[in-house]
Formats: C-alpha cells, structure tokens, sequence
C-alpha cells in the first residue's frame, strides 16, 4: 500500500502528468498511451491520480484546511529531501507544486468530507464501442449526438472540462453542441478535427488508407499533427468539402462530396459508387458482421448500388447479377465465387 501511495503521488507531482489530463493535446495524448503500453503494471496508478486530479478541479478552496495543506507540503518536502531512489525510467522531472499538494490530499490525507466529494465528483473515461453488425446512438456529457457505426469505437470523460475531447475508431457522424469557450475535438487516425457547434462525419478505420473527414453543416479545422509545418498542418472547410488524411504519406488535401449521397449510412442505406472490391468487402462485413472469403476473383471491380435496410441475402442477389458471381451464407460465414 505504501508503494501504491508513493507512486500516485509520483503522479500527482509531475508537471507533465498533470498537463496530459487538465490539458490533453495530441502530442502529449500519444506519450502517454506509450507509456502506459509499456508500463502496464502502472495503470491502475495512473487511473487513480487522473481521477484525484480530474476531481479536485470541481473542489473548492475551503473544504481544504490550512493545517491540511501544510501537512501534504511537509509531507513533499520531506520526500524531496530523502535519499530516495528513482526509477531511471521517469520521463520528465519531478515539481512540486502548492496546487497539486491541495489535490494529493484527496488520496493521501482522505478525511470523512473530502472522501464524500471524491465519490461525487470522480471524472472517469467512457469507452462506447459497436461490434460488427451494430450501430449505436449516443450523446455526450455537454449534448453532443454521435451516430456511432458499426466495428467503431468513442472513448470521452464521463464530465468535460476546459476543452472536449474524444477519441474515435472507426466512423461517426456528430452533431456538435456549440460552446465557443470549449471547442470541440475528435483524435482519430493521425488528424484532429475542431469544430464549436457543427456537423460533420469522421471515417477513420484502421484498414482504410485514407481517413476522410465530411463537413455537412458548420466549420471545422482539420490539423495533421505529424508534421512541424504550420502551413501544410491545418485546412479548413465549409459545408460540402472534406479533408483526406493518407496515413501512408502523411498528406492532407480537401476536395467536394456529394452531401446527398456520402452520409447515408446514418439512415441504414448502404451506398457504393465506384467502388473497389476491397472496400466493398470491409463494408459489408462491418455492416451484417460477417467474414466473406472470396474465390476466382481475377479482374478489376467498380460497383455502383445503393441498398437501402436490405439483408445481406438481397444485396449479393443484385451484385452477383452485374459482378458475375455465386454465394453461399452459412450463419457468420460468407462464399464468393466468381465466374
């Protein structure tokens, strides 16, 4: 249990650590996802100084004592100052700060009144994630809709703080609640995308080569936070542009898409329009959840179709019509052959 408390106050006490949850940005977003696939063992540590941390921004100055206060700085100074051994493995240097000795009393001095607010205000992350074959609505913590499709996954905070921001898998469609004091951001496949009160659908499978981010309603800012340029690291578009994002190169380009037909997944229609066979593939298999094993296939596919609500059956009937192949559905498990 000592060792426990020692390293969340380690946490607690890094500059670092404390910037990463009050103030996430990509940069920092990404070294300590490293840190903690590296560091498994850390995680419940780190779980239990975010939630300290997170939960005294809603805590007030004066349900904290003065005799309180300068027993958790004596209690630092006195760690300071002994011949402890650290680890060679911390990533940045160890400050002491008077704020977060205020939020290190919540764990390592609990009182009776303090422990009550802790279990009040506790900001957890929220992961929402759809299997294949499974589409989901959800609303966020400040009334943001997000249409979440199928094998994607959102992570967010349960509560939002000075800024919101999620992390997306996969391909969702938000409608963003306006708050021009909190922007609102999406990390998703190598981009960030910012709005404030907006629309727009963000398609960021592992997969795909290209992440592509559609803009129906609003502004947003798109920004490759790979590259150093501040010129070629943000594009802004208006209703009917997108931005693809090639993980591969790390480029970024805007171009128009047809608003009418791009978004209609939301409505259960799936729609193709020239499309590869590859892509035709992943899509079908994310949307009813099954795997298809193809045979004979030896020439170059480009469909175009538009399905609306139709079982899996109906939409090979119409393919295998133009493409020239048979099928066969066993449960979960799907056979192409073609001609």
């Amino acid at each position: 249990m000592q060792g426990e408390k020692k390293s969340i106050e380690n946490y607690l006490l890094n500059r670092e650590f404390k910037k990463w949850v009050l103030n996430p940005d990509p940069n920092n977003q990404i070294f300590w996802k490293k840190w903690i696939e590296t560091h498994p063992e850390e995680l419940s540590n780190i779980h239990k100084a975010r939630q300290i941390l997170l939960s005294s921004q809603h805590k007030e100055a004066e349900t904290i004592s003065e005799e309180e206060k300068d027993e958790v700085l004596s209690a630092i100074l006195r760690h300071q100052n002994s011949p402890v051994k650290r680890k060679n493995y911390w990533p940045f240097g160890i400050a002491a700060s008077i704020i977060l000795a205020i939020s290190a009393v919540i764990f390592l001095f609990p009182k009776k009144k303090v422990k009550e607010k802790k279990v009040t205000n506790v900001i957890s992350q929220v992961i929402k994630s759809n299997p294949a074959g499974q589409k989901s609505k959800i609303t966020l913590p400040d009334g943001t809709k997000v249409w979440l499709n199928s094998d994607s996954k959102i992570e967010y905070p349960s509560e939002f703080g000075r800024e919101r921001l999620v992390d997306l898998e996969g391909e969702a469609f938000f409608e963003v609640r306006k708050d021009t004091k909190k922007p609102f951001r999406v990390n998703s496949g190598g981009i960030i995308t910012t709005a404030v009160g907006t629309s727009f659908n963000i398609n960021a499978f592992k997969e795909n080569a290209n992440v592509e981010v559609k803009l129906v309603t609003g502004k947003v800012e798109v920004k490759n936070h790979s590259t150093s340029s501040a010129t070629d690291s943000a594009l802004y578009i208006t209703p009917g542009e997108q931005i693809t994002y090639n993980k591969s190169k790390r480029s970024i380009k805007k171009s128009k898409f047809d608003l009418a037909t791009s978004l209609l997944w939301k409505e259960g229609i799936i729609s193709f329009s020239q499309d590869n066979f590859e892509t035709i593939k992943n899509t079908l298999e994310r949307w009813y959840g099954v795997n298809i094993q193809v045979k004979n296939l030896n020439r170059k596919i480009s469909y175009t179709g538009e399905f609306n609500n139709q079982s899996l059956e109906k939409v090979l009937e119409r393919m295998a019509f133009t493409e020239r192949f048979t099928f066969k559905i066993n449960k979960n498990h799907v056979e192409l052959k073609f001609e």
